[in-house]
């Protein structure tokens, strides 16, 4: 059966590394122990440790299987014969899986939470982040009670370092590392800003939030992971004119998804990023696209799927794109004269009567020359037609380049 599970495919990408720490008997190392606290030092010259607690009772028997009950505070700095060390970073899985503990209190003094340093370590819906924390390892923050964070100081987001939390909002900055799936099943997510700025957002990066439905993809994007809108319930949405290639399943899933921009400059749709895309009724292709999987628009049309809204497919250029993707039932309209060079290329002859040659060669895919410029069409140089041009901006009008 071709059709995935989300949550095995989840499994399959991300392998066994969202196992409990059961599984392989996973610990932190610890050199010293203090007030039931296991050190891990990590600079003898600066003096650092990071800090885990024996959940496992590898190190303190009397403390397997046993969560504090009242909030855990960490302190900034610990004493061991002789020598105060001062605490930088909750080590790997450091304090995974104490469901029972209210609340956390971070040190001051905290820089890093490693990989799966506070999963499912608390049941409070907020934690405070001290200023100096930059680094969240893979992992991080994984807890579905979690609704307030501040992370305005953090520099680098592992991969899935909030999944499943119950954060209701994501500010996406520039200059910040953000790795795969950071916001991946957030089901409460409902509002995304992503400064203008940022060049890239990673795989995964809103994957599977249900009640996300709006986002708006600021210029500066030049590339846009695999799956980064998969499951989500966007209505509308625009893909800046420098983003290349839409990776595959970037907008899967999107059953509400009734209008997608794509702006000339796209050179590459690659398969399911519309997939099961029920809600969409017609897909517009620039001209600058040179290849459309076979598989880009695609509905695996189970017993129970709704029925796909999707009647016409306009692909703008002039040289057909390779191998085209194949959708039953649908229109495809091409420029005009084009009609038989579609219908003799890859998966576009599928379309046979089908295939109607209704596009005007006008604005930027047109070569013609009007010779009374003040009459034709006025186009963008994203090729979108301009009802009312501003003095002063350059448009394209008759095929050529002109300024109103």
């Amino acid at each position: 059966m071709e059709k995935w599970n989300k949550n095995i495919r989840f499994i399959l990408l991300t392998g066994v590394l969202i196992l409990s720490s059961s599984t392989f008997g996973r610990t932190s190392k610890c050199d010293f122990i203090v007030d039931s606290l296991c050190y891990e030092i990590l600079s003898e010259e600066d003096h650092t440790v990071g800090v885990s607690y024996d959940y496992y009772g590898n190190y303190i028997p009397e403390l397997k299987y046993r969560c504090p009950t009242r909030e855990l505070v960490i302190p900034d700095t610990v004493v061991f014969n002789g020598t105060k060390y001062t605490v930088t970073e909750i080590s790997n899985y450091g304090f995974e899986d104490l469901f029972s503990i209210p609340s956390v209190k971070l040190p001051n003094t905290l820089k890093k939470i490693n990989d799966g340093g506070l999963c499912q370590a608390f049941s409070s819906d907020q934690l405070f982040l001290p200023p100096s924390v930059e680094y969240l390892g893979m992992f991080a923050l994984i807890n579905r009670n979690l609704k307030k964070v501040n992370l305005e100081h953090v520099k680098y987001f592992g991969s899935y370092a909030l999944m499943k939390t119950s954060v209701t909002e994501a500010y996406i900055r520039r200059n910040v590392q953000y790795d795969a799936g950071v916001f991946f099943k957030c089901n409460e997510l409902e509002k995304v800003i992503i400064e203008d700025g940022v060049t890239s957002l990673p795989s995964y990066i809103f994957g599977n939030c249900p009640n996300l439905r709006k986002v708006e993809l600021p210029n500066s994007l030049t590339d846009i992971g695999d799956h980064a809108l998969d499951g989500c319930t966007i209505d509308s949405i625009t893909i800046p004119k420098g983003v290349k290639i839409l990776r595959h399943g970037l907008l899967a899933e999107n059953h509400n998804l009734k209008e997608v921009i794509l702006l000339e400059g796209i050179d590459t749709i690659e398969y399911w990023v519309f997939l099961n895309c029920y809600s969409l009724e017609k897909i517009h292709i620039p001209a600058s696209v040179r290849y459309v999987h076979e598989r880009a628009v695609y509905f695996f049309k189970e017993p129970d799927d709704p029925t796909p809204q999707i009647k016409d497919i306009y692909c703008e250029g002039t040289t057909p794109p390779k191998e085209g993707c194949y959708v039953e039932g649908v229109t495809l309209h091409v420029p005009k004269g084009y009609k038989e060079i579609y219908a003799t290329t890859d998966n576009w002859a599928k379309y046979g009567e089908n295939i109607v040659d209704d596009i005007e060669l006008s604005g930027i895919h047109s070569s013609q020359v009007i010779s009374n410029d003040s009459y034709a069409p006025t186009y963008d140089l994203q090729g979108r037609r301009v009802a009312h041009p501003k003095q002063g901006e350059i448009y394209i009008q008759g095929g050529r380049k002109v300024m109103r």
